[in-house]
């Protein structure tokens, strides 16, 4: 839903909060998914790299970035999250990229996962009274249950 005209004049319409925090540990970045983001972190790779006399490792890594940052900035990317600032012996080579996910229409995918969720719970509870001839008190498995 739009913030009305009054909100946004007066200041008071705000971002919606998202729906989950992502706590990360110490040392990682979460940052807007841009093309110069997905640049600063190829750089910073080449930088390990290059100390450590790997250019062929850098060109390759360099390459796989570079495809994976246009493959991922064609979704509708969310955050790129990565170690940025941490001690070598506790780097994890590792990046976290979140997109928003669409149902096959386009739109949001909360109606299609609520009537999941509803259609296996009544397959679920149906599954269970067919088998048990609806007696709570009969376990499946248990001799004489036949």
């Amino acid at each position: 839903m739009s913030p009305s005209l009054r909100d946004e004049l007066t200041g008071t319409a705000r971002p919606p909060l998202p729906p989950f925090v992502l706590l990360l540990p110490r040392g990682w970045v979460s940052v807007e998914p841009t093309k110069a983001a997905f640049a600063d972190l190829a750089a910073r790779t080449s930088a390990v790299l290059r100390s450590v006399h790997r250019p062929d490792l850098d060109a390759q890594l360099r390459s796989m970035l570079e495809r994976a940052g246009d493959e991922f900035l064609r979704r509708d990317p969310v955050r790129l999250i990565y170690p940025a600032d941490v001690p070598a012996d506790e780097l994890f080579p590792l990046s976290i990229t979140a997109v928003r996910l669409t149902a096959p229409g386009g739109g949001p995918l909360d109606p299609h996962v609520a009537a999941l969720r509803r259609d296996r719970a009544r397959a679920r509870s149906a599954t269970t009274a067919s088998c048990c001839g609806g007696s709570r008190n009969t376990r499946i498995g248990s001799p004489g249950a036949d």
